[in-house]
C-alpha cells in the first residue's frame, strides 16, 4: 500500500515537446499536471494547426476541463472546428471536401469510406450535403482525390424511409481540394 501511494505522488514525467511552439506546449504541460493523458490521435491532429489555432484549442480544453468527460475527444472536436474554419492552415495540404452527401450522413460514416485512401484523421460534415476529410499525409489526399472522386458511398437512408428499413443506400460522392478562401472546391 505504501508503493502505491510512492507512485501516486511522484509527479509525472514531462510531457517531451511537440513543437507547436512554446505557448502551446506549455499549455499541455498544464493539461498534463492536472492529471490529463491526451491519445496520440488528438495530438496528431494537433500539429496541422497553425501555433495560434493550437493554443486556441488547448486553451478551450483548460477552459472546460472540469466539465468534460473525455479530454482528447472535446480536444478532437475543437480542432475539427478549426480546421472547417480555415482551409488555409498548414493541414490543408492533407484536407479534401466532399460533395454529394445526403444531409442525414454522419461523419463517422464519411470517415469510414474516406478510410480507402488513407489513415484518416478527422472527419466532419454540414447539413447541406457537404464534407471535409483531413488525412495524415497530403500523398493520402492525393490518393482520395484520384480513387474516391465518383465513388458510390453505403449510408444510411432517412428514417422511416424503404432505404433505412434496408439498411444501407448507395450515394454517388465528389472528392475535391478546397479552394483557397476556404469554400467552395477547385478541380
Amino acid at each position: 500500500q505504501q508503493q502505491q501511494q510512492q507512485q501516486q505522488q511522484q509527479p509525472a514525467p514531462p510531457m517531451p515537446s511537440l513543437r507547436l511552439g512554446s505557448n502551446v506546449d506549455q499549455m499541455l504541460a498544464e493539461v498534463r499536471e492536472r492529471g490529463v493523458i491526451l491519445g496520440d490521435r488528438v495530438l496528431q491532429e494537433l500539429r496541422v494547426l497553425r501555433e495560434t489555432q493550437a493554443q486556441y484549442a488547448v486553451g478551450e480544453l483548460l477552459t472546460e476541463l472540469h466539465n468534460v468527460r473525455n479530454p482528447s475527444a472535446f480536444l478532437s472536436t475543437v480542432i475539427r472546428s478549426q480546421l472547417s474554419r480555415d482551409c488555409t492552415a498548414e493541414g490543408s495540404a492533407h484536407r479534401v471536401v466532399v460533395s454529394g452527401l445526403p444531409m442525414n450522413v454522419s461523419w463517422q460514416e464519411l470517415k469510414d469510406h474516406m478510410k480507402q485512401a488513407g489513415d484518416v484523421l478527422f472527419a466532419d460534415v454540414d447539413r447541406a450535403g457537404g464534407g471535409i476529410v483531413e488525412y495524415s499525409t497530403p500523398e493520402q489526399a492525393q490518393r482520395a482525390l484520384s480513387s474516391l472522386n465518383g465513388s458510390h458511398m453505403r449510408v444510411s437512408g432517412p428514417p422511416g424511409s424503404a432505404a433505412s428499413a434496408a439498411g444501407k443506400m448507395r450515394v454517388r460522392i465528389k472528392v475535391a481540394v478546397p479552394n483557397a478562401q476556404g469554400s467552395g472546391m477547385e478541380e
